[in-house]
């Protein structure tokens, strides 16, 4: 009521009361003190002191309600502590011990122990746990193969002791086959073109292909090629009736086509020309002396005969002769004359004699006439004299009559037939135009005839 107690005790008041009565109201008062205190902590990582968590040393006041209701402030001297968490990373082939446990297995694994500030410390291991490899490799080259910095080129097992990639022992083992590249030739022959390997080839030649064998290497193959090209061809036949061409007979002339394969196996188109010639018959009349000669055969009787030959066309033709065949005839005849020399059918004879000429008679024959001539001057005939003759005997050119005592004569020359050939005044003719041959040579003087024999050379 107005006054201020700072000590324990019962206290009086004396008032009015609502009634406007005297009151009296006594206080029966208890003051208690506030107190102050101090406290100590030690902790791991965090503590919590009156609802609040501390997680670092320091000192903290908490004021309070002592038992006794009155403010109450107290200290607290607070030490945390923390532990040390360590995370190892490991990396093992097949197993790794740690903290005395053996782990197998990669994963993540922890440790729990108190340290010397009296906390829990939880270690943890990231583990790899790596395993050692054992490869089987099989592989098949040609020729030869690298295996890890080796090279091989025999077919075998071969096998390595390495660190594989993750650094454990690594056992390799190769199983090696190796095959050999091949060589081959091939020979062809074909039509125009010849496709080999996915090319056409036109022309004849060696050409190279380079493959893969059945065992997968390289094969090198040369073709020998022999390019034929197809032909087209003209035949040209003459026949009689008929012709048979490519098993197909033929009457008539015309042109006519055939398809055939050549020598070279290529297709060949020939085209026939034909001609059809027929045979034809005839009638041949002749007249002969004595014989006739006619397709190799000798007739001597007149009558019908009959050949078979080829005609212009080449074709049988069959011939009928219708021959007469006519003989010679030989007659004679005397002459006497009182003249010198007497002229017959061209010839001058100057001595008696007898004379023979061959002549054509009506029919056309050989007529022999026989000439026996007496002329009136009786001048005696030399057939040889020893004193004249002709040089030079043989002649071919110049000839000269030698040991005439008179050389004013004249000279006649006769053929072997009693032809007068040449007739010269003087002694020396010219005998250069005349054929080879024997000549008879009458010399003629005043009184005398001299027989004298020439026998003519070749000028050349």
């Amino acid at each position: 009521n107005g006054t201020t107690y700072n000590e324990s005790g019962n206290y009086t008041s004396y008032k009015t009361n609502v009634a406007g009565c005297d009151s009296v109201v006594t206080l029966h008062l208890t003051i208690n003190q506030p107190t102050t205190g101090d406290t100590t902590a030690v902790a791991c990582e965090t503590f919590t002191w009156d609802g609040i968590t501390y997680t670092e040393s320091v000192n903290y006041t908490s004021y309070k309600s002592n038992s006794a209701g009155c403010d109450s402030v107290v200290t607290l001297h607070l030490t945390i502590n923390n532990p040390v968490h360590t995370a190892v990373t490991e990396t093992a082939c097949e197993s790794f011990t740690w903290n005395g446990e053996t782990y197998t297995v990669s994963g993540d694994y922890t440790y729990s122990h108190t340290d010397a500030n009296g906390c829990t410390q939880v270690d943890t291991l990231h583990l790899t746990i790596n395993q050692p490899t054992f490869d089987d490799t099989t592989a098949v080259a040609c020729e030869s193969f690298t295996w890890h910095g080796s090279n091989y080129t025999q077919s075998g097992n071969y096998t390595i002791y390495t660190t594989n990639v993750v650094g454990c022992d690594s056992v390799a083992t190769l199983h090696l086959t190796i095959n050999q590249p091949t060589t081959g030739d091939t020979t062809a022959t074909a039509c125009e073109s010849f496709t080999w390997d996915g090319n056409t080839y036109t022309e004849s030649g060696n050409y190279t292909s380079h493959r893969t064998n059945i065992a997968g290497c390289d094969s090198m193959v040369t073709l020998h090629l022999t390019i034929n090209q197809p032909t087209t061809g003209d035949t040209t036949a003459t026949t009689c009736e008929s012709f048979t061409w490519d098993g197909v007979t033929y009457t008539e002339s015309g042109n006519y086509t055939s398809y055939r394969t050549n020598i070279a196996g290529c297709d060949s188109v020939v085209t026939l020309h034909l001609t059809i010639n027929q045979p034809t018959t005839g009638d041949t009349t002749a007249t002969a002396c004595e014989s006739f000669t006619w397709d190799g055969v000798t007739y001597t009787e007149s009558g019908n005969y009959t050949s078979h030959r080829t005609n212009i066309a080449g074709c049988d033709s069959v011939v009928t002769l219708h021959l007469t065949i006519n003989q010679p005839t030989t007659s004679e005849f005397t002459i006497e004359t009182a003249d010198s020399c007497y002229e017959w059918n061209g010839e001058l004879y100057c001595t008696s004699g007898d004379y023979t000429q061959t002549l054509t008679d009506a029919n056309g024959c050989d007529s022999t006439v026989t000439l026996h001539l007496t002329t009136s001057v009786g001048i005696p005939t030399h057939e040889t004299v020893a004193n004249v003759y002709l040089a030079p005997n043989p002649a071919k050119n110049i000839c000269r009559v030698i040991g005439l005592s008179d050389p004013s004569c004249t000279v006649h020359l006769y053929d072997m037939r009693g032809r007068l050939i040449l007739r010269e005044a003087g002694s020396e003719f010219d005998v250069a135009i005349l054929p080879t041959g024997v000549y008879m040579v009458k010399v003629f003087t005043d009184d005398k005839v001299f027989n004298l024999k020439l026998i003519k050379q070749q000028t050349h």
